[in-house]
């Protein structure tokens, strides 16, 4: 695995500052963390808050804002986008050290300093990481601290709390560490009995009975570090948060709601509407730069097409006609403005065109609707596609202004009440509108359905489109190997945050 530069070129910029700085746990995957594979857990003296921000502000790393019930005191989430490969480097900036249930975090380690005193450099990394014995001190306290009374249930169930990750950092910080010191360390920090559980836990690897004998011995200490009530306000606490984590986790597989789940941009959320012709690889674009971000933080993608996207309840029925409609088309009738001319369809075709119309431009405000909740909430909203009042009848546009100019008092009733959707897209433009483009020969090796000329004129609409002073176009040559298209809209969207 490969250092990115974001991660790497934090360390001596903090060291510049003066900033007082250690990697106080995990340091058993110190190296994937710096390849942006897993998260950085860096604590800094608190004395220093404001040169710790200035730093990571200079070093390109963004703040985000926890959710109500997933925020933890003294830890901040911090975001860079390595330019190199578009990874998101996450630094968990802690200012106090946190500890105790999971989902509650009810307890504050007060080792902050000793920490900070005691730590040295990596010879490997050249990062300030934590002495070893007081780590491993603090991750058996620390799975002490997280029991619960569940946990009893686990032997039962086949599994350990020291497991996995946990185990392989346990055996790996016992080879480096003195067990002398770790129990002396003990000793001096949490009691003569604690120390004594302590070195009988470092003979073996530990079992869920070791774990809860060093919470017993270590309850008068662990007591006093309490920040939340216990009893049924913890439990409520905790509660809480578990369903508010199902809820997130729910959200973001299926239900797709404008509801943040877990971080935020403080300053309020973005709204990138993804652009482009057939064969520009919008979809696939568009999904894997959410499902990059929304690792994360809080992304909501949304399609405003009407073609193989999402279809509304209400408009499903009507897809059947739809492709029937298609099929009568004249060859080269784009259905809409840029056709030669409107071609007057019977009763029953213009009725289902209309029902049509009318209940996608309802589904289109309806996200737009949900687009903008979601961007005043601080969430990056994602769109394949976005409606547009310029070009009627083509590229995402109003479907019945252009026929409504020959047709009675209903239809152009219905083509203004169409049209509020569409305005309302201009009213509330995108912050930033990225366009995919590429040349006719490269769409139809990837749509091979389309025709040169088709594709051509619906490149040069989408680059014909006017858009306010508050949003930013950015075109991406969407020709180039599926990566570095990605790595460069990720770029684009960093610099909208």
């Amino acid at each position: 695995m490969k250092a990115v530069a974001a991660a790497v070129n934090l360390f001596p910029a903090l060291d510049a500052a003066g900033a007082r700085y250690v990697h106080w746990k995990s340091n058993e995957h110190l190296e994937p963390a710096l390849a942006a594979e897993t998260d950085l857990d860096i604590l800094f003296d608190r004395s220093q808050y404001r040169l710790v921000r200035r730093v990571l502000d200079e070093c390109g790393f963004k703040p985000f804002l926890t959710t109500a019930r997933t925020g933890y005191p003294g830890i901040e989430d911090h975001f860079a986008l390595d330019p190199d490969t578009g990874l998101l480097v996450h630094c968990h900036a802690h200012f106090l050290l946190s500890a105790g249930a999971r989902y509650l975090k009810g307890h504050r380690i007060p080792w902050e300093e000793r920490f900070l005193a005691t730590a040295h450099e990596d010879p490997a990394t050249g990062v300030r990481i934590a002495d070893p014995n007081l780590e491993l001190l603090t991750l058996l306290i620390r799975a002490a601290m997280k029991l619960r009374t569940r946990d009893r249930l686990a032997p039962i169930l086949g599994r350990r709390v020291f497991r996995g990750g946990t185990l392989r950092e346990f055996e790996w910080l016992l080879e480096r560490a003195d067990r002398e010191k770790t129990v002396s360390l003990a000793d001096e920090l949490l009691g003569p009995e604690s120390a004594r559980v302590v070195g009988q836990l470092l003979d073996h690897p530990p079992q869920d009975s070791d774990i809860r004998r060093l919470s017993r011995a270590a309850r008068p200490t662990v007591d006093q570090w309490r920040t939340r009530r216990g009893g049924v306000p913890a439990l409520q606490e905790v509660w809480g948060r578990e369903l508010h984590a199902a809820r997130t986790a729910l959200n973001r597989r299926t239900l797709r709601r404008a509801t943040p789940g877990r971080r935020v941009i403080p300053g309020g959320g973005i709204l990138v509407a993804f652009m482009g012709a057939d064969g520009s690889g919008k979809s696939t674009v568009v999904e894997a730069v959410s499902d990059r971000l929304a690792r994360k933080v809080d992304v909501l993608r949304l399609y405003m097409g009407s073609g193989d996207g999402p279809v509304s309840l209400l408009r499903s029925p009507l897809k059947p006609l739809a492709k029937a409609v298609r099929r009568t088309r004249r060859p080269g009738d784009g259905g809409g403005a840029g056709s030669a001319s409107i071609r007057r369809d019977s009763a029953p075709i213009l009725l289902g065109r209309v029902l049509w119309a009318l209940s996608l431009s309802r589904e289109k405000r309806q996200r737009l609707e949900a687009a903008w909740r979601a961007r005043n909430r601080g969430m990056i909203v994602v769109t394949d596609r976005y409606p547009q009042a310029q070009i009627p009848g083509f590229n995402d546009g109003p479907l019945l202004r252009a026929r409504a100019d020959s047709g009675g008092r209903l239809l152009q009733r219905a083509a203004t009440v169409e049209e509020r959707a569409y305005l309302l897209a201009e009213r509330q433009a995108p912050d930033l509108v990225v366009r995919l483009r590429v040349t006719p020969e490269v769409a139809i090796a990837r749509k091979p359905d389309m025709t040169a000329a088709e594709i051509a004129r619906r490149d040069t609409a989408i680059g014909s489109m006017s858009w306010g002073d508050e949003t930013r176009v950015v075109d991406v040559d969407a020709s180039q190997p599926l990566e570095d298209v990605i790595r460069k809209v990720l770029l684009a969207i960093w610099e909208e945050i």
